[in-house]
């Protein structure tokens, strides 16, 4: 029977060439179609946090303006962001076993070597505590991340992605050297693996789609260099904002945070540090 169906369709094809020609394109089209689309579904849907799923949370609270949402369209949303005063106060929290305030910044990266002949150029980077590495499982090539001492000293140290660190030295060369950044001499603490999340979960407000930054460094140095946020900031509060402590000081959320609550104990005690922070 196989045989019989097998002589009738090479009988049609020599009859109408065009018209199946047509046909068998058609087909491999949408199979194409078809199979882009489910990879690509793959690649966003996955979770990349499965194993600590149910003890990683984003922090949200709703610091905004009581008369009017900052979403009108689903007022029942708190910001996606904190104020630096409330992202400040979840990291000096003992409730969560791990916590992350994190934010972007823009900086020139260049190498300390006078023979290297790659140009200083402009960089984003991530200011972020020390849990960041381990709550995200980044992967590490070579060297480490800094420790709380570091992020409390406002050390500075950096950590580098892979492409930053081809740009100028192979590692693990550079670990230990200093590498310009600002014009302010910074030391290599670690190199990244290869590592491109999609989408890029530990920010969804700033480009969910964007490459991770080329390079990290405590979140303390912002403050402490006074650098101006390079991701989305939102303000709802008419007030003077005439230096950057007064920025730090206003009502504009711009920081993100993330812990990390092993037992339904912390996170109802996280809760009300939460409710007892929006007043």
């Amino acid at each position: 029977m196989f045989a019989y169906h097998l002589r009738l369709g090479l009988k049609s094809l020599r009859r109408n060439p065009v018209l199946t020609a047509l046909m068998i394109g058609a087909i491999g089209l949408g199979i194409g179609v078809c199979l882009t689309t489910l990879n690509v579904y793959s690649l966003v849907s996955g979770n990349p946090l499965a194993s600590r799923n149910n003890i990683t949370y984003a922090v949200q609270m709703d610091g905004w303006d009581p008369n009017e949402p900052m979403d009108k369209k689903r007022p029942e949303l708190a910001p996606f962001e904190l104020t630096y005063r409330d992202a400040q106060a979840v990291f000096e929290s003992d409730v969560p076993d791990r916590k992350v305030i994190m934010r972007k910044g823009a900086f020139v990266l260049g190498s300390s070597d006078e023979k290297s002949e790659t140009k200083p150029y402009n960089v984003l980077a991530r200011l972020t505590t020390p849990d960041f590495f381990a709550m995200f499982s980044v992967p590490f090539r070579y060297g480490s991340g800094w420790d709380a001492e570091a992020e409390s000293n406002a050390e500075p140290v950096i950590v580098l992605g892979e492409e930053a660190n081809q740009k100028f030295l192979a590692a693990p060369t550079a670990l230990g050297k200093p590498s310009n950044s600002t014009t302010r001499n910074t030391r290599v603490l670690g190199v990244l693996d290869h590592w491109s999340p999609v989408p890029k979960f530990y920010d969804l407000n700033n480009g969910s789609l964007d490459e991770p930054e080329e390079v990290f460094m405590p979140y303390s140095r912002g403050a402490l260099l006074e650098v101006v946020s390079a991701g989305n900031t939102n303000c709802w509060k008419p007030e003077p904002v005439n230096s950057f402590q007064e920025f730090l000081n206003s009502e504009c959320v711009w920081v993100q945070s993330w812990v990390e609550l092993d037992s339904p104990a912390k996170v109802s005690a996280f809760r009300v540090l939460a409710r007892w922070l929006c007043g």
